[in-house]
């Protein structure tokens, strides 16, 4: 049985796959950079897969 787990939520993460450190609060100096991942989550915090967005 195939179901479609429902979004309930993001987290940006700093590693793709829901792996690694949830990013809060980042200070970056002119020229640095910053690859950050949004990992989704089901309404049972379950990792889903990460997910397109727009920053």
């Amino acid at each position: 049985m195939n179901e479609e787990v429902a979004l309930d939520y993001i987290l940006v993460r700093d590693a793709d796959s829901g792996a690694d450190t949830e990013v809060t609060t980042v200070t970056l100096t002119t020229g640095k950079s910053l690859t950050v991942y949004a990992a989704g989550y089901d309404a049972d915090n379950t990792y889903i897969s990460d997910v397109p967005v727009n920053w």
